[in-house]
C-alpha cells in the first residue's frame, strides 16, 4: 500500500512558486502526472492548455507533505492537451521530468486500473490546496460510475473539489492505491449531480 504524503505533489506559479496553481502525483522518483490546464497556469498563459505541442518552460513544484519538504521543477516529456470535442482520446494530461530526483522519503504512488463497472459506488479520497489553505485540506467522496466521455464522477461528502485540487489523486482508501486523477470541473451539457461533484480521470489514461 501507498503513502498518499510521500507521493503528494504541489504546483507552484512560475516566477511565484509560493502561488498554488494545482495539484500533481509522483509517479516515479523523477516523474510527477498532472493535468495540461494545471502546466498552462503554471506557466502563466491558459492557451497552452489547448496547444498541440508541449509548452518548454519550467514548472515549479514540492512534495509538501513530507517531513523535509522536497522543492524542485518539472518539464512536460508527455503531453495530451486539454480537448472539448466530445471525444475519449486522453487529455488534460501531462507528465513533468524532474529537474532533481525525489529524496528517499518521497514513494511513488501506486496506480490501480479498474474497469468500468468498479467505479461504481466506490469510495475515494483526494487532497488539495484551494485559495487561503495554504496547509492542504482532504476530501471524501464516492465515485458514481462513468459518464460518456469516460470520465468518472465523484461525489463529495463535504466541502467542494475545485481550485487547488486539480491534477490531484483520487485514493481508494482500502487498496492504499490511485485510482484516478482529478480534471476539470464539469461544464456545459456535462452536469453533476450535485454542486460537491466533480471528474477524474482513469489512471491508464496517465501512463502516457
Amino acid at each position: 500500500m501507498s503513502d498518499p504524503h510521500a507521493s503528494q505533489v504541489r504546483i507552484g506559479l512560475a516566477g511565484s512558486p509560493g502561488v498554488t496553481v494545482g495539484c500533481g502525483l509522483l509517479v516515479t522518483p523523477r516523474h510527477v502526472v498532472t493535468c495540461a490546464h494545471v502546466v498552462a497556469e503554471a506557466l502563466a498563459d491558459p492557451a497552452f492548455a489547448l496547444a498541440s505541442a508541449a509548452p518548454a518552460g519550467a514548472v515549479p513544484l514540492d512534495l509538501p507533505l513530507l517531513a523535509v519538504s522536497f522543492r524542485t521543477s518539472g518539464r512536460v516529456v508527455c503531453w495530451h492537451p486539454a480537448r472539448d470535442d466530445g471525444t475519449k482520446i486522453p487529455e488534460d494530461i501531462a507528465v513533468l521530468e524532474l529537474a532533481d530526483e525525489a529524496p528517499a522519503a518521497a514513494a511513488p504512488a501506486a496506480l490501480l486500473a479498474l474497469d468500468a463497472e468498479d467505479y461504481t459506488q466506490r469510495p475515494v479520497h483526494c487532497f488539495g490546496f484551494p485559495a487561503a489553505i495554504d496547509e492542504g485540506v482532504r476530501r471524501s467522496g464516492t465515485c458514481r460510475g462513468e459518464n460518456a466521455l469516460g470520465r468518472v464522477q465523484l461525489d463529495v461528502e463535504r466541502g467542494l473539489v475545485q481550485g487547488g485540487f486539480s491534477g490531484t489523486a483520487a485514493w481508494d482508501p482500502t487498496q492504499g492505491a490511485v485510482v484516478g486523477g482529478g480534471g476539470r470541473a464539469y461544464r456545459g451539457s456535462i452536469r453533476p449531480a450535485h454542486p460537491g461533484a466533480h471528474p477524474i480521470c482513469r489512471p491508464d489514461l496517465e501512463r502516457g
